[in-house]
C-alpha cells in the first residue's frame, strides 16, 4: 500500500474554509476513486495557526496518480491557494507494518 501524507498549514481564521474544502476532496475520493483505500484528515490547532494532516492510502501508484490529478484536488488548491500560510508538505511512503 502507498501512503501519502500531506501537511497543510493555515491561519486560524481560514481553517473552517480549508477544512470544508478538504472534506469535499475526501467525499469525491469516496465516490470516484476505488483505489483510494482510506483517507483521513487530522486537525491540530496551534496558537494562531491550524495544521491539517491528510493520510491517504492507495492500492498502487496508478490510484495515487488518479487522486492527485483529480478535479477535486485541483478545486481544493484553487480554493486554498490564498488561505495557506506555507506550501503543503507531501511525503509518500510504503506501508511496511500494519496493526
Amino acid at each position: 500500500m502507498i501512503v501519502q501524507t500531506v501537511q497543510i498549514s493555515c491561519m486560524t481564521d481560514k481553517a473552517e474554509i480549508v477544512q470544508m474544502a478538504l472534506a469535499d476532496v475526501v467525499d469525491d475520493a469516496r465516490k470516484h476513486e476505488p483505489g483510494t483505500q482510506d483517507y483521513r484528515v487530522l486537525r491540530c490547532d496551534q496558537d494562531d495557526k491550524v495544521l491539517f494532516t491528510t493520510i491517504e492510502c492507495f492500492s498502487d501508484e496508478a490510484a495515487m496518480k488518479l487522486h492527485n490529478e483529480s478535479d477535486a484536488v485541483a478545486r481544493f488548491f484553487k480554493v486554498a491557494e490564498t488561505l495557506l500560510s506555507a506550501p503543503p508538505e507531501v511525503l509518500v511512503s510504503l506501508q511496511v507494518v500494519q496493526m
